[in-house]
Parts: C-alpha cells; structure tokens; sequence
C-alpha cells in the first residue's frame, strides 16, 4: 500500500502534529459513533488512519477536520432512524473512496446541509460546536475543560455530542499525546522529522 507521501501533494508537515492529532481525534469519532464495540488490529487501525489522513490533506484541514465530524455524525442518526439498515462492520470498507454507501455517499448530505445553513445558520449547531469542543479538550486535557463541555452538551440537551464528547475525550485523554509524540501509526503521514 502506498504511503499518504507517495499519493498526494503532503500538506501536513506544515501543521504537524495538528493533523495528526485530528487524525487519531477522527479515528476514535469514527470507532465510536460508528463501531462501537469493536476492536481493531494495529493493521487496520493504521489503515484507516492513512484514509481519514488523507482527506484531512486534500483541503484547509479544520474545514475538512468538521467535514468529517458532520458525515460521522450523519452517518450516525442515519443508522439509528433506519434499525433494519444493514450497516458495514468494516471500517476500512465505510472509508474505501470508492464506496457510495459509506463514507463517499455521505459528500451529498454534507452539501445539502451546507446549502441549508445558508438560510438557517444554527442548523444542527450542537454539530458544529462538537468539532471546536474536540478539539479543544485534545489540546487542553484539563478536568476544567472536559467538565465545560461536557457541561455545554448538556445544557443544550444534545445528548448524542455529549456521549461522543465523553468517549473520545476518554480516549484522547489518555492515549492522544502518546500517540502523536511517539508516532506510532506511521512515518508516513507526515514525513520524518
């Protein structure tokens, strides 16, 4: 399999540890809201790291960093409105490019919901606010600033946030500043220091 460096143009060094951070931050959404329960070796881990890397890379990536968020999350209400929807359990298959019924299908209703916000701009608010407050408390791991949003998620009464808040804040919490100081998952994704 080629490395992120060997297919795409490699935006990434620039912001560094940055997109990796928003990488594993993607990986532990995707496994949470999508896959909960499973486990994942190493390999696969490592896989999906390098396609969730690589979308980061194609655009500005804060804007793709909420992108990804937003089709997670869409992803996500859609299974639990449709229980008899026969749902992938493989993670590598949801982010193949070149699947329309997974991780590629959902570019319309991202595009639909960016035309919608352009009459009602608080449309799904607590979504765009997930991805600051992620990313917030994988930059500051404070108590103070876990227990803020946690708190925020739950005066507004988004519930789903707020259990993706706590499962990926758990995770980065503990494993985020590891993973990125010591690269565990790859070289490749943004070059040797």
């Amino acid at each position: 399999m080629n490395t992120v460096n060997e297919t795409a143009p490699n935006k990434a060094i620039n912001s560094g540890n940055e997109v990796l951070l928003m990488t594993d931050i993607l990986w532990y959404l995707l496994v949470s809201a999508l896959f909960a329960g499973k486990i994942y070796p190493a390999t696969i881990e490592r896989s999906a790291k390098i396609l969730i890397n690589s979308f980061l890379q194609e655009q500005d990536h804060y804007e793709a960093f909420s992108e990804f968020c937003h089709r997670v999350f869409m992803t996500r209400y859609y299974i639990l409105q449709n229980p008899g929807y026969l749902f992938t359990n493989s993670v590598i298959h949801w982010l193949d490019p070149g699947n329309k019924h997974g991780f590629a299908g959902t570019a319309g209703w991202y595009n639909k919901l960016i035309l919608k916000r352009k009459t009602k701009p608080g449309l799904l608010a607590d979504l765009k606010a997930f991805t600051e407050a992620i990313l917030d408390i994988a930059k500051d791991k404070s108590g103070e600033n876990f227990q803020y949003w946690s708190g925020w998620f739950y005066e507004k009464n988004a519930v789903d946030q707020l259990l993706m808040i706590q499962r990926v804040g758990a995770q980065i919490g503990y494993t985020g500043e590891k993973k990125i100081m010591n690269d565990e998952w790859g070289e490749g994704l943004c070059g040797k220091s």
